[in-house]
């Protein structure tokens, strides 16, 4: 399958907004993946998405999502993933687990979905608070 992003939202009830217009077309909620690295935005979506807290050993403090509005799948929300210093991300959906590594790591698979210029935009965007929404084709 060919993933895209099809958008860049200031705040989480954009990404629903989305989500619902591309439903209506008839697109499974289960197709959605989103990325945020924002500490407050962190909190409101994996409350929103019933986070369970588990601790395996040796990786520290992570939330398996149970789903992001009512079944866009399972994901991932690993506070402090990235480098030190640089905040927490949280993913949900069928890539989720692709987001799990180090800031170099989020940017190279941005460089698969465009070119330098693009993945630096991306990577720019996460930095202002922004969310990423993408769709699995």
């Amino acid at each position: 399958m060919n993933t895209k992003i099809i958008g860049i939202f200031d705040s989480q009830q954009e990404v629903v907004d989305e989500i619902k217009k591309y439903e209506a077309e008839g697109i499974e909620r289960n197709r959605f993946s989103v990325l945020a690295k924002d500490e407050d935005k962190t909190d409101y979506l994996t409350e929103k998405m019933e986070v369970e807290e588990q601790q395996p050993a040796n990786e520290g403090v992570f939330g398996v999502l149970g789903g992001f509005l009512a079944g866009i799948g399972g994901g991932i929300a690993v506070p402090g993933m990235a480098s030190p210093g640089t905040g927490p991300f949280v993913a949900a959906g069928p890539m989720a687990s692709a987001f799990i590594g180090n800031n170099e790591d989020l940017r190279n698979m941005f460089l698969t979905m465009g070119n330098d210029e693009l993945a630096d935009r991306y990577m720019e965007e996460l930095d202002a608070g922004k969310i990423i929404l993408f769709l699995e084709e």
